[in-house]
């Protein structure tokens, strides 16, 4: 039975704990006067942009490209661009 009472005071010690330490670290920092701010610069590339108007990379093919590797038909040569893969299928 001691034991019980044991394990319960300290339960409550440790959840009295937790409490102290969450709300410890919710409170606002004190801001210092520093003077004003000259030039805030944000760099960083988690700012949401829409895919459809970034750039793609261009893939190049020429006659002598494809007439360099052998190969004679149209889903061959897609197949083993960069851009599809690399892999091949079958």
């Amino acid at each position: 039975m001691n034991l019980l009472l044991q394990g319960s005071r300290m339960a409550r010690l440790s959840g009295c704990c937790v409490i102290a330490t969450l709300t410890a670290s919710a409170m606002p920092a004190v801001a210092q006067d520093q003077g004003t701010i000259q030039t805030v610069v944000v760099t960083g590339s988690r700012i949401r942009q829409n895919p459809l108007n970034e750039q793609a990379p261009v893939v190049t093919v020429t006659a002598e490209d494809i007439a360099k590797t052998g190969l004679t038909s149209v889903a061959d040569i897609l197949q083993r661009m960069p851009v599809s893969g690399g892999g091949l299928n079958g």
